[in-house]
């Protein structure tokens, strides 16, 4: 509760700094503009599907020291938006089309998005893995849809080994 309290103080000395026009001009309009409606659930979905997947993996592969839950997590996920095909094949046209999703590779080639998605994959050093994948599962995530998310763990509940826990209910919004 102190930490709270302090953090709160600490706010309120910053917002006395800021010059009032700047509050009226340029940060009062912002509260009165809800985000829209399809920006909130595909927000609030990819928080979910992420923390469900990671809940599931952790459970799946808790007890093995030299699997790890994220890597397959990960593995997973590129094979599903690859439809299902190894990526030493290629990356398929749905994988390629998926990532132009991104601003960065909106207007470019495939060879270019081929490139930029080979550099995301492969590019782990030891010492950051961990948290290269986690970057690599929450940018794989946020480029998917609220439909695509829900057929992903569709995708996944049919090699899960804890299938009741696919059964968690998605919530409507």
């Amino acid at each position: 509760m102190e930490n709270r309290i302090v953090n709160n103080n600490t706010f309120e000395k910053l917002i006395q700094k800021i010059p009032s026009d700047v509050i009226r001009e340029n940060i009062l309009p912002y509260t009165y503009k809800p985000q829209p409606k399809e920006l909130c659930q595909d927000i609030q979905s990819f928080f979910y599907t992420k923390s469900v997947l990671y809940y599931i993996y952790q459970c799946r592969y808790r007890d093995n020291e030299y699997e790890s839950e994220i890597a397959w997590l990960e593995n997973d996920i590129i094979r599903f938006m690859n439809d299902d095909i190894a990526t030493m094949f290629g990356y398929s046209e749905n994988h390629i089309n998926k990532f132009r999703r991104l601003y960065q590779f909106h207007d470019k080639s495939d060879h270019v998005i081929i490139n930029g998605i080979n550099t995301m994959y492969k590019n782990k050093s030891d010492k950051y893995q961990n948290q290269h994948i986690i970057r690599c599962i929450s940018c794989m995530l946020a480029i998917l849809t609220c439909n695509e998310r829900i057929k992903l763990m569709d995708f996944l509940k049919d090699f899960d080994t804890y299938p009741d826990l696919m059964d968690i209910p998605y919530y409507t919004i």
